[in-house]
């Protein structure tokens, strides 16, 4: 059994919070961290059922000595890093909740801190650990299949303008003060299919995939500055493509579906729950999932902790996710604001859903498959660059920094890509 604390009593924290409270064989929940000052829905809760209630995670840290085995951060996007050094660097392994850090040079500096006090830092890309994902990446790995040519997903999430408006404050941002946030479909909610993506397109054990380069179009139909709207096409440095559409901004939910086209079959996974395997035009089999994913992870953790084995989600398995999600910005620049003529904005209830034209269509037509926006001819989308990802190694290029100050962004050079901005 590990005794764990928890960074946060509110929001996404409490939610864990309760699905810790459902694995009492492995996880002794002994502290946690809520503000006096802020009214986190989970602080009564911990205060009924034994836990101590610090106010700040340096008291805690200074309480608790070691008496806790692993800390977990479900904290705010921008926090990640710091709250994970801080851990880190008073002597605990951690699980940091998705995405692990924002940029790819907090995300280099917080894997060699974890290596230097030889401390494990896993990640909350919670369908990693799930025992479909992992039954596809054998098939992968073992080329069951044959090889994989490539991977293609797309989904439609719709938020409405609540989620901005009346959520966490730095939802829909790029940056909160002096930290980047980038938040957004591929940084957020729908990171899962990125992390998803290229992890099934390595055929190397434990791995996701190396991007070599990268061609990205953000775009926001909501009134924020960051993007709900992305679209890529990765290259990895096997030669598998990559393909990724999400939004926030459908007008019905669409699934989130991942396509793993491999030489000799086709699988088709779907909804986190479920996959098709089909050669030709004919499902040869097919595969079902009805864990609860976030309590299978922490099944899943406790017991490679307990093994000594690595976790699915491993921080040093993570890097070509941040260091996609960097790229797409470098590639894309800041997220476009799409013209008012292609937005619908629909009333529901006392709710706004916003929604852009065409991309529902997009999504589910067959002939788009594997294309990114500007591809389909969509009336608002714009082509972007394609950015080189080798040696990049921090966010963001001085190009990029010109165009969010409102310049226009440059083309992309071998200078400009690794001019950085300090």
């Amino acid at each position: 059994m590990l005794n764990v604390a928890v960074v946060g009593a509110g929001g996404y924290s409490f939610e864990l919070i309760k699905r810790i409270w459902q694995v009492p064989e492995k996880y002794n929940f002994v502290a946690v961290t809520s503000d006096p000052q802020v009214n986190d829905c989970g602080r009564d809760a911990c205060l009924k059922n034994g836990v101590t209630v610090y106010e700040d995670l340096d008291t805690m840290l200074d309480a608790l000595g070691k008496k806790v085995d692993l800390i977990f951060v479900p904290t705010s996007i921008h926090s990640h890093y710091t709250v994970a050094k801080r851990c880190i660097e008073a002597g605990y392994d951690i699980f940091v909740e998705k995405p692990p850090v924002v940029t790819i040079q907090d995300f280099d500096a917080l894997k060699d801190l974890a290596e230097q006090h030889q401390k494990r830092v896993v990640v909350g890309f919670q369908y990693l650990y799930t025992d479909i994902v992992q039954k596809i990446k054998r098939f992968v790995v073992e080329g069951k299949y044959g090889a994989v040519k490539r991977v293609v997903s797309s989904a439609g999430w719709p938020r409405l303008d609540s989620y901005y408006t009346r959520g966490a404050a730095w939802g829909g941002h790029l940056r909160m003060g002096e930290f980047w946030v980038l938040d957004g479909s591929m940084n957020n909610p729908l990171s899962h299919m990125l992390a998803n993506s290229l992890y099934l397109a390595s055929a190397k054990a434990g791995a996701m995939a190396q991007p070599t380069n990268i061609n990205a179009q953000l775009y926001r139909g909501h009134d924020i500055e960051g993007e709900d709207t992305s679209s890529m096409r990765i290259m990895s440095e096997d030669g598998v493509e990559i393909v990724y559409n999400a939004t926030l901004c459908s007008n019905k939910e669409i699934s989130a579906t991942t396509v793993i086209e491999c030489e000799d079959a086709t699988i088709a996974f779907v909804d986190f729950q479920m996959a098709t395997i089909s050669v030709g035009n004919e499902v040869v089999a097919t595969l079902t999932d009805k864990e609860e994913h976030r309590i299978y992870m922490l099944h899943v953790v406790a017991d490679c902790f307990e093994k000594g084995v690595p976790c699915p989600g491993e921080l040093a398995v993570c890097r070509p996710f941040t260091l996609s999600v960097n790229g797409a910005f470098e590639s894309s620049g800041p997220p476009l604001q799409i013209d008012q003529k292609y937005i619908n904005r629909v009333e529901q209830g006392d709710d706004v859903k916003t929604v852009i034209e065409g991309i529902d269509a997009f999504m589910l037509a067959p002939e788009h498959h594997g294309k990114i926006l500007s591809e389909a001819l969509l009336p608002w989308a714009k082509e972007q660059v394609q950015f080189d990802l080798r040696g990049y190694d921090y966010f963001p290029s001085e190009r990029f920094s010109k165009a969010l100050d409102g310049e226009k962004l440059e083309p992309v050079t071998k200078e400009s890509k690794h001019k950085k901005v300090i």
